[in-house]
Parts: structure tokens; C-alpha cells; sequence
């Protein structure tokens, strides 16, 4: 009987070894065993013309310049190959592209049918790589196309949505522990060779890791970058002059791991019913930012300047010489843009208050808080909440925020030309942003040759909530009981935060119930790097800025958004801050119900960002 074996991955556990050993050496796999002749050693691309239904969609396509025509011809040409290929003479065919986990089970359903119309028995066989390790590979690969972030979270196995759909549609999956194979010296391509009985000879690795400064580089290079289309002679071309570059290995930082783990979690425990070993995995990172260049590093970037082809390719890419993009590198140089991004209701009216209003002592030393005049930054400071012109970009953006980038490059470049050491801007409305916006505001900064800097403040949810709650009634048109409110909103803060600060590398997150004992206006002088008196002073022990109302003037005002609506409702709450009640009553806050909900509820999130808090707290200098 007939039989396929169907290689699916996954990726970065040694794929195009075990590829490229089975292609070259197709002709001597043994009397009625076949590896399929595609065009290449690598089935990933076949499979995905031939079957992937959003194909036109997919960014790794579409850079190519493909039109709707080319993708219906290329469909059919590799429909052909893939049949043809089913219907010679064999006992064994193999196919092998780790591409196949990228398709929909509509899609896959019909690779099966295809399949099953020339061969009764498939057997899946997939190796799997811890998630952490998978990440750092994932990271420099996809680098050496594009520019991402190390902070974005698809860099992260998502081993369920990989592998459920081949266990529902073909049946049982065998699994294969990458990660352990490794650690015991053994090979990929030698496994997979004695598993099916195959000829196997010793070859060199495909796609070696790159150092940690090959990497560094990379990052720099494609966020400078001005198109972002793939040109494949040019990635071969940087990838072969890079692999000179020696040294250690690349790690994540802390925080981008921590965040990534916690994110997964569920997909471990998924995987780890098949491979037991893989919820034993330990934690490893660079516990210092990722992507700074150390001395040593600069050292070893200066024997790219002996490189004629890669000063060529920089010149064509980026627009500017190689000298100036190792330049950019270099950390001690940058100028920086500090933002603070609330978290809401955790003082940031207070904090821009006081920032606006000593501002003149903030020149000083070196800093601007500026103010805005016919929508540009200027450096005298006039507005409390003066981080709303880069929150205008989206607000007022009609397109998705992944097409901003010149928007908000040319925000940050007219900070710059402010012409001071450090820039603060201040809006609180920023940390409700999707976390995509503070990958971009990296990769900004990368290409800009600014340092950023953001610091934020969560709050415990149980004062949270009747917090958030109140300022929705007032400013939103908010119906809703706090009870119900409570109940049915799962609020983002806690997690922004956790992802800003795996986009960010220079992050600060502090506990605003902790910073509130002492005064606010410490950690932010912290984060400045100025002596506290500059910023605090008797005028300014945490006094209220935004005046609250009790929970029966908010239950008024939410029965009046519901009648009458949001504009009316926002009438109502102008008079009602104006006024002075005529008897005090209580605040809003949550039943003991209500808080152990939202305390299980953030839980994970929560301890999360007690960590950050921690490592703030380390890495901040206290002077004054």
C-alpha cells in the first residue's frame, strides 16, 4: 500500500537540512521511495500557491509584486506539480514544507482529498522547538526580510493553532522533541533519515544562526530601510557578509520573554500533553536590553566597514553611507524622547499640571516639555496634555495604524528639532493604544537616532474599575451600573503596559498606589534623571487636579446618558464640576464580589507588572 509522509515542520527545527539532504540525494533514497521534485528542496512555497485561499493577502507574498493574474497562473502550475508528482511510481513519497501549518483547515482538507485521491495512508510528522529559543530564531529570520519588532508576540509558537487541524483532519500527528534532540548533540536529518529508513550523510547546516552584533545590525539596517519590498539577491547578499560577524548567540531580553511565556501558557499546556518534556522548559534571556550594542560590539562592527559590496547596499537601501548606520548605533550619542503614557486615571493630570508649570526649571537640565502652536511642537511649554499631537495622529488616522509610520515619523522629528537633550511629552490616552503603535514608535527611534524612553503607572483593579467607571459616565455617555460595568468589561491597562514595555526597551512602570505615598512627581524626576526638588515642592504633594463626583451624582448623570444621551450627559457633568454639593457623599467602589472578580480576573497580569515595577525601581538612579 501506498504511503505519504508529510514533513510539516515546524519551523526552525532544522527543516531546510533535512530538506536539502532528501532533495540532493532524491535519486538514492532507496528502490520505491520518493521525495517529491517541486523545483526546490523546500515544498513550503508549492503547497501555499497550489492551496493557501487568502494567499493574495499574505504580507511574505504580496511584497513580491504579484498581481491577482500571476497568483491564478502560479495556483495552477503548482496544482500540476503536486499531482504529478502523486501520480508516478512509488511505495513511500515525502513532502516536506513547514508552510502546510500556515494553512486554513478549508485549505488543508483539500490537500488531504488531493492526496487521498493517489495515497490511502498519510502519516504527519512534526519536530517541535520550545517557545522561547523558537522565538529568538523566528526573530532573525523574519529580520532578514523585514523589520520587526522582538517584542511582537507572533514571534511565539502558537503550537495548538499549528498542529490541531492535522490531528482533526489527518488523524494522529507524531511529535518529535527538537529541542531535546539537540541538547544530546544528535542531528535532525539523521533522525528523520533513521525514522523512515533513509540513506543519511553528514551535510552542513541551512540557515545558521546569526551572532548577536550580525543581529543588532540587521535590526538597525531594516528599520532604516526605505522600501519594503524583498529583493532576494540582496538578503542572500547581507546574510553571507553578516554570518562574518562572530561572537555569542542572540537572547531576548527579559521582559520580551517574561511577557511571551505568559502569553502562551495555554498553548504550552496544550503541547505539553504530547511532548510532557516541554512545560520543564527553563527560562533563559539577556537580562539587559536586547538590541543595545555593547563596546565590544561596535569593535566588531567596524570590520564591516572593509566591505565594498555592503557599503553599495546600505547606500541603495537606506539612503545614507554605512559609516552613518553604524553611527546611529551607537547608543551614548542619542538624543531622547521620553513619553508618558498614563496609564488613565493614575495622576496624569496631576503630573502634566506640574510639568507644564516648571517647565522653565526643566531647561535647566536639559529638557523641553513643549507646547503647541499651529499644530507643531514648540519648545516653550503652554498645554498640560501635551503628548495629544502625536495622539491625534490616531485618532484622526483613516487608515490602519500599520500605515502611519510617516505621520508619526514626522511628529518625532519635529521634537527633535527642538534642540535640547531630552524631550518629555506627556498624554495619557496613549496607553490605551494598541501595543502594535510602540513597536512602530521603536522602530522609529532606531531609524531616527533618538533614544526612547516611556515610562506609565497601573493601579490595582479594585480601585481601578469604580475609577475607569466614573470617567466613562462623565466623559463617554456611560449607562451601564458599576456592578454591571464590573462584570462585563475586561479593561486593557495591566496588559498595554506588560506589551509596551516588551516593545520599548527603555521602560519604567510603577505602581501608582506605592509612588502615591511618597509623591508622584519622584519617579517621574526619577525617570529624568534630575535631582526630586526640581519637580516637588510644597505646592505640589499630590494634590487633586480632576475633582470627583460621589456615586449618586454619577448614578444620576449614567441615568441621564441613557435618556437623554452622551452630548446632554456631557452638559450635566460641566455643571456638576463646577459646583459644590450641597452634602458630601460616598465614592464609587466595588462589593467584595466585584473585587475578587476583577482581582482573578487580572491576576496574571497583575504580577506581571509588580515585576516591572521591581526592575524599575532597580534600574533608575535616585539622585537629590
Amino acid at each position: 500500500m501506498k504511503k505519504c509522509i508529510l514533513h510539516i515542520g515546524m519551523h526552525k527545527t532544522g527543516s531546510s537540512s533535512i530538506q536539502k539532504c532528501l532533495f540532493e540525494g532524491r535519486n538514492d533514497l532507496g528502490e520505491g521511495i520518493v521525495y517529491a521534485d517541486l523545483g526546490t528542496s523546500n515544498h513550503s512555497g508549492a503547497f501555499s500557491y497550489a492551496f493557501k485561499s487568502d494567499i493574495h493577502t499574505h504580507p511574505y507574498y504580496t511584497k513580491r509584486g504579484h498581481s491577482d493574474v500571476d497568483f491564478k497562473n502560479y495556483r495552477a502550475i503548482n496544482l500540476e506539480r503536486i499531482e504529478s508528482e502523486l501520480s508516478r511510481e512509488y511505495s513511500v513519497i515525502i513532502f516536506s514544507a513547514e508552510d502546510l501549518s500556515g494553512l486554513e483547515s478549508n485549505d488543508l482538507i483539500k490537500v488531504k482529498e488531493l492526496i487521498n485521491k493517489y495515497v490511502k495512508h498519510v502519516e504527519v510528522i512534526a519536530y517541535v522547538r520550545e517557545p522561547i529559543s523558537f522565538a529568538e530564531s523566528a526573530f532573525q529570520q523574519k529580520l532578514k526580510t523585514d523589520y520587526i519588532s522582538p517584542s511582537t508576540l507572533s514571534l511565539f509558537p502558537k503550537y495548538r493553532s499549528r498542529f490541531e487541524k492535522f490531528e482533526e483532519i489527518f488523524g494522529n500527528v507524531v511529535y518529535v522533541d527538537y529541542t531535546s534532540l539537540i541538547a544530546d548533540g544528535k542531528s535532525v536529518v539523521e533522525d528523520f533519515c533513521n525514522r523512515y529508513n533513509l540513506p543519511y550523510t553528514e551535510s552542513k547546516s541551512v540557515n545558521k544562526s546569526l551572532s548577536s552584533v550580525a543581529v543588532k545590525f540587521l535590526h538597525s539596517y531594516q528599520a532604516a530601510r526605505k522600501d519594503i519590498k524583498i529583493n532576494n539577491a540582496y538578503t542572500l547578499k547581507l546574510e553571507r557578509i553578516l554570518s562574518n560577524l562572530k561572537g555569542n548567540k542572540f537572547k531576548l531580553s527579559k521582559n520580551i520573554v517574561n511577557v511571551g511565556i505568559e502569553a502562551i501558557q495555554e498553548d504550552i499546556c496544550w503541547m505539553s500533553q504530547r511532548l510532557p518534556q516541554l512545560k520543564s522548559v527553563q527560562l533563559s534571556y539577556n537580562d539587559s536590553c536586547c538590541l543595545k550594542f555593547t563596546v565590544d560590539d561596535i569593535i566588531s562592527m567596524n570590520k564591516l566597514a572593509d566591505y565594498d559590496e555592503l557599503n553599495a547596499l546600505v547606500n541603495e537601501e537606506c539612503g545614507f553611507s554605512l559609516a552613518h548606520l553604524m553611527e546611529i548605533n551607537k547608543v551614548n550619542n542619542k538624543r531622547k524622547i521620553v513619553i508618558h503614557c498614563g496609564s488613565p486615571k493614575t495622576g496624569s493630570s496631576f503630573i502634566q499640571h506640574n510639568l507644564n508649570g516648571k517647565s522653565s526649571l526643566l531647561t535647566r537640565y536639559g529638557i523641553v516639555f513643549p507646547g503647541i502652536e499651529n499644530n507643531r511642537y514648540v519648545s516653550k511649554s503652554n498645554v498640560d496634555i501635551n503628548g495629544q499631537l502625536l495622539m491625534r495622529v490616531f485618532r484622526q488616522a483613516t487608515k490602519p495604524y500599520s500605515e502611519l509610520n510617516f505621520e508619526v515619523e514626522s511628529i518625532f522629528n519635529n521634537l527633535l528639532e527642538l534642540k535640547c537633550d531630552t524631550v518629555l511629552i506627556s498624554d495619557e490616552s496613549l496607553g490605551v493604544l494598541h501595543h502594535s503603535v510602540w513597536n512602530m514608535f521603536q522602530q522609529i527611534s532606531v531609524k531616527l537616532n533618538f533614544q526612547l524612553v516611556v515610562f506609565g503607572y497601573f493601579r490595582r483593579p479594585k480601585t481601578y474599575y469604580p475609577s475607569h467607571w466614573a470617567q466613562v459616565v462623565r466623559k463617554h455617555g456611560e449607562f451601564r451600573t458599576l456592578e454591571v460595568f464590573a462584570s462585563q468589561e475586561d479593561l486593557p491597562v495591566w496588559r498595554n503596559l506588560i506589551y509596551m514595555a516588551s516593545a520599548v526597551e527603555s521602560n519604567y512602570i510603577f505602581s501608582y498606589e506605592a509612588e502615591m505615598k511618597v509623591n508622584l512627581l519622584v519617579s517621574v524626576a526619577k525617570v529624568l534623571n534630575i535631582p526630586s526638588q526640581v519637580l516637588v515642592d510644597q505646592v505640589s504633594q499630590n494634590q487633586t487636579v480632576n475633582s470627583s463626583l460621589s456615586l449618586k451624582a454619577l448614578n444620576s448623570l449614567r441615568i441621564i446618558n441613557e435618556v437623554y444621551g452622551a452630548v446632554v450627559g456631557n452638559k450635566v457633568n460641566d455643571i456638576l464640576t463646577s459646583e459644590k454639593p450641597c452634602k458630601e457623599f460616598s465614592k464609587p467602589s466595588l462589593s467584595k464580589l466585584e473585587t475578587d472578580l476583577v482581582k482573578i480576573r487580572h491576576a496574571s497580569e497583575l504580577v506581571q507588572c509588580e515585576k516591572l515595577y521591581i526592575d524599575s525601581q532597580r534600574g533608575l538612579k535616585v539622585l537629590g
